[in-house]
């Protein structure tokens, strides 16, 4: 379950956010939906791909399961 995000200086959208943690969504949800919640303008640079490696190798395999999506939310 996600508690809490930190998203200093990354612009995503505020109403995604808030749903994940309302919602009690899981780290796999949040992951698999971490695409849409941005709205960076075109040529500013992507985090998506930085969050998930950091968190990957800050956590066990065996703690977190995440699933990865052949397509994202639209």
């Amino acid at each position: 379950m996600v508690t809490g995000i930190n998203l200093m200086g990354i612009r995503y959208r505020h109403e995604l956010c808030d749903r994940w943690l309302q919602s009690n969504a899981t780290v796999q949800q949040v992951f698999s939906e971490l695409k849409a919640a941005s709205f960076e303008p075109e040529f500013y640079r992507k985090h998506e791909g930085e969050i998930m490696r950091e968190f990957k190798g800050k956590f066990q395999p065996q703690q977190v399961k995440i699933r990865k999506k052949l397509f994202g939310v639209f």
